[in-house]
């Protein structure tokens, strides 16, 4: 497994390789770990009293030590790591480097935002899930902080039949990993409304052939994975909201990671990175998995 893991010196940052280490106890893993120098916030002047050598300089110190620190996070492993720099906008170099060493997987961390961040700014990792060619693992300092691996672990994944959540299921059914986990198939039939002047909204009742058609391909599934020996269980919900369904699915069921196909599309569901997946990114306190077909 070939694995992009991008950090800093942030304690966040290198949250998110304590997390995959522990996530995924791969014994067969080949880490880049990728520091960014990028632009500075603030222009360089002689009144900052710093130059841009000395920006870039201690720069690199930092991602010296940041290395220093991945390079502890994964003591005891078998994992063969690696260090490099890229210079410039961090989320484009996150994802141009991983196309350069053909990764299957970026990890990258998220900070919190405030309501009006999330409104406003795209943060790295949505550039990341929104632009890498290969997987995307987003750990939010929400979900390091709160994630306690001391169980088997539970991984939700959202699932719509299409190609791209078929890979989903591929990929994560290769995983050797995944062997002791709990996975809960879930696909969401999405209830679509009426709006009529001066009337509340009213709800439209999907018919029975569209909620059977989904429990048919979710529990299909669920079967490819328990044929492999994974623990796999088959959901379908109705709501009015795919994201947040799948957001407060994996919430109710205590899951640790989140799974989500990098674009589906079918006539029951639709898991599109500008929509659900990053509402996921957004208000999830999980770990999201961003999947795209990959060479595992």
């Amino acid at each position: 497994m070939n694995i992009l893991v991008a950090v800093d010196d942030s304690t966040s940052s290198l949250e998110s390789a304590r997390c995959f280490r522990e996530l995924t106890h791969q014994a067969d893993l080949n880490a880049t770990v990728l520091t960014v120098v990028g632009l500075p916030k603030t222009a360089l002047t002689e009144s900052t009293g710093h130059s841009v050598s000395e920006f870039v300089t201690d720069a690199i110190k930092h991602d010296e030590h940041a290395f220093a620190s991945v390079v502890k996070i994964f003591e005891g492993s078998q994992a063969h790591l690696t260090h490099i720099t890229r210079y410039g906008h961090v989320g484009h170099c996150i994802a141009a480097a991983a196309e350069e060493i053909n990764a299957d997987l970026i990890v990258v961390g998220a900070k919190s935002k405030s309501p009006h961040d999330h409104v406003t700014h795209e943060s790295v990792s949505e550039y990341v899930a929104t632009h890498a060619t290969c997987s995307v693992l987003v750990v939010s300092s929400r979900a390091a902080t709160q994630q306690q691996l001391d169980h088997p672990l539970r991984i939700t994944i959202a699932y719509d039949d299409s190609k791209e959540s078929k890979a989903a299921i591929e990929q994560f059914g290769s995983y050797l990993w995944v062997r002791n986990a709990d996975i809960e198939v879930v696909s969401v039939v999405p209830i679509h409304t009426i709006q009529r002047d001066g009337m509340d909204p009213v709800e439209l009742p999907n018919s029975p052939s569209l909620v059977h058609e989904a429990t048919a391909f979710t529990e299909r599934a669920a079967n490819q994975l328990r044929s492999q020996g994974i623990r796999a269980t088959s959901r379908v919900v109705e709501a009015n909201h795919i994201g947040s369904q799948i957001a407060g699915f994996a919430k109710q069921h205590n899951s640790d990671l989140i799974v989500l196909g990098s674009q589906g599309q079918s006539g029951i569901a639709r898991i599109l990175l500008g929509s659900t997946a990053q509402y996921v990114l957004r208000h999830s306190d999980h770990l999201v998995w961003i999947v795209r077909e990959t060479n595992v």
